[in-house]
């Protein structure tokens, strides 16, 4: 009887070392929305000139969050809708663009957590193009803007990184992003693109 007694207390404490080690590691998966404003440059490389004076432009994100946290470490995926628009120059000629972007980006980053409430995040990046448009004008040629149609062709891979504090449900990302792969684009100019830029948002977890 007592060898029951003690293999059942031994056991008792074994299951609550057991659910703890469990509770500690297991995966805790959070979803919520996130908006925010993006500070966005284009570096444009022509087939025949290149576009040197480009003004970095500012745009919106809104989108879903979700994080899938293990203890300290965790992945977090975002789904965002993003809108930016630029105007551009050509130096030593009278050529002028305005180019608008409307994107999906999909950044899928691992991060680890650290003082408790902030979290450093690094991972790559992704982005699908879901409309693009402006107009140019080409003073030598023509007197008037002519409608420009910019055809991102191909959806651009990067890396982001940057810092994630949550209060309570909130949390406010700063992030940095580039994307290595150029986007061909075609329109009064073929050529291809390179994309980098700052993003600050605020989020709320369900």
């Amino acid at each position: 009887m007592k060898r029951f007694l003690l293999v059942m207390v031994a056991a008792i404490f074994a299951l609550q070392a057991s659910a703890q080690v469990v509770e500690k590691v297991s995966p805790k998966l959070r979803i919520g929305v996130k908006a925010g404003v993006n500070y966005h440059s284009n570096d444009f490389i022509g087939e025949k000139f290149a576009f040197s004076d480009i003004k970095p432009g500012t745009g919106f994100l809104v989108g879903l969050q979700a994080d899938l946290k293990f203890n300290r470490f965790g992945i977090h995926p975002e789904l965002l809708y993003s809108y930016i628009a630029m105007e551009s120059e050509v130096p030593h000629a009278t050529y002028r663009s305005d180019v608008k972007v409307s994107k999906i980006d999909l950044p899928v980053l691992f991060e680890y957590e650290v003082f408790g409430f902030l979290n450093l995040q690094v991972g790559p990046t992704f982005a699908l193009y879901t409309a693009t448009g402006g107009e140019c004008t080409v003073w030598e040629d023509a007197k008037e803007a002519v409608t420009a149609k910019w055809d991102f062709r191909r959806p651009p891979v990067g890396i982001a990184a940057g810092a994630d504090a949550r209060i309570w449900n909130f949390n406010i990302a700063a992030r940095y992003y580039k994307y290595f792969g150029k986007g061909e684009f075609d329109g009064i100019v073929s050529g291809k693109s390179t994309m980098k830029g700052f993003q600050f948002s605020i989020g709320y977890y369900f």
